[in-house]
Parts: C-alpha cells; sequence; structure tokens
C-alpha cells in the first residue's frame, strides 16, 4: 500500500496545474471541521423539525462517536501527512485515516439512512445514495489532490465512517 500511496502522490505531484489547484483546494475543504459541523447542525435541526422520532438521536449519536473514533484511530496510527506541497497549508495532524473523510461518510450515510424510508418510491433511493457516493469519491479525490492525505488515508477514513455509520443505523433501527 505505501508503495502504492507513493506512486499516486509522485504522479500527482507531476501533473499539477494552476487551472486546478484554485478549484480543488476549496473543494477539498467542504470535508473539514467547519463546514461539516454546519451541514450535521443543519441536519439535526431539520430531522427534529421534520421527522422527529428518535431520527435526531440517532444523527446525533453518530456525530459524535465518529469525531471519537477519528481521533482514536489517528492516535493509534500516527502517519505523517505526504510531503508537500499542500493546497491546504494549515492542515496539521496525523494523515491516517482522513478523519474529514470519516466524519462526511458517516454524516452523510447516515443522513441518506435516514431520509430514505421517508422518500416517496424506491427509485430515488438508488439516486439518493449515488449522490453520497458520488460526493465522497470527489471529496476524496480532493483531499489526495490537495497533498493533505495518502490514497490509503482516504479509503481508510471513508471504510471506517461507513462502518460506523452502519453500526449506529443498526443500533437504532
Amino acid at each position: 500500500m505505501k508503495r502504492f500511496d507513493a506512486h499516486v502522490m509522485a504522479v500527482l505531484a507531476r501533473r499539477r496545474a494552476e487551472r486546478i489547484d484554485w478549484m480543488i483546494g476549496p473543494l477539498s475543504m467542504l470535508a473539514t471541521l467547519e463546514p461539516l459541523t454546519l451541514q450535521g447542525l443543519i441536519a439535526f435541526l431539520m430531522f427534529i423539525v421534520t421527522i422527529g422520532g428518535n431520527a435526531p438521536f440517532h444523527f446525533a449519536s453518530m456525530a459524535i462517536g465518529s469525531g471519537v473514533l477519528s481521533e482514536l484511530a489517528k492516535r493509534a496510527v500516527l502517519r505523517p501527512r505526504p510531503a508537500g506541497p499542500h493546497l491546504i497549508l494549515w492542515i496539521r495532524g496525523s494523515s491516517y485515516p482522513s478523519g474529514d473523510l470519516l466524519t462526511a461518510t458517516a454524516i452523510y450515510l447516515t443522513i441518506a439512512f435516514i431520509v430514505s424510508p421517508h422518500l416517496p418510491d424506491g427509485a430515488a433511493r438508488p439516486v439518493l445514495y449515488s449522490i453520497v457516493t458520488s460526493l465522497l469519491a470527489m471529496l476524496a479525490g480532493c483531499r489526495v489532490y490537495a497533498g493533505v492525505h495518502h490514497p490509503s488515508d482516504v479509503g481508510g477514513g471513508i471504510l471506517l465512517g461507513a462502518a460506523w455509520a452502519l453500526f449506529v443505523s443498526a443500533w437504532f433501527a
């Protein structure tokens, strides 16, 4: 895996282009703490107002737990970030797993799990999950291109986030 990560990072470093960099940096920041916190708060409030029941508790449990899981995993592995250049200059901390992708995956999947039973027909569910998958793939690609994560970091973050979302959703089912 280290060789694959190193190869991908080397290829990306050679192919960096200013016309892409100006877009990737801001897109990559959609999967950082502040925007995810705001998105999570909006989703939490929407669940209170629209769905009610245990949906807000389900969502809050997932959100709090994903932060704890991210911190524990990062402390256990302590993998350094890729060597620069980074499009996000102030990023710090361990690289594996991508805590932002872990949290984004947990948030977006849990929203989909909570909302999908309330959709008007079954045809909307695959569209919802396709949108979530596409968004996470875009964010993962941006984080790697921005130079702040190795491919295995974002893959690990997505897998841990999905596992956490499934675990919490099963608990509330």
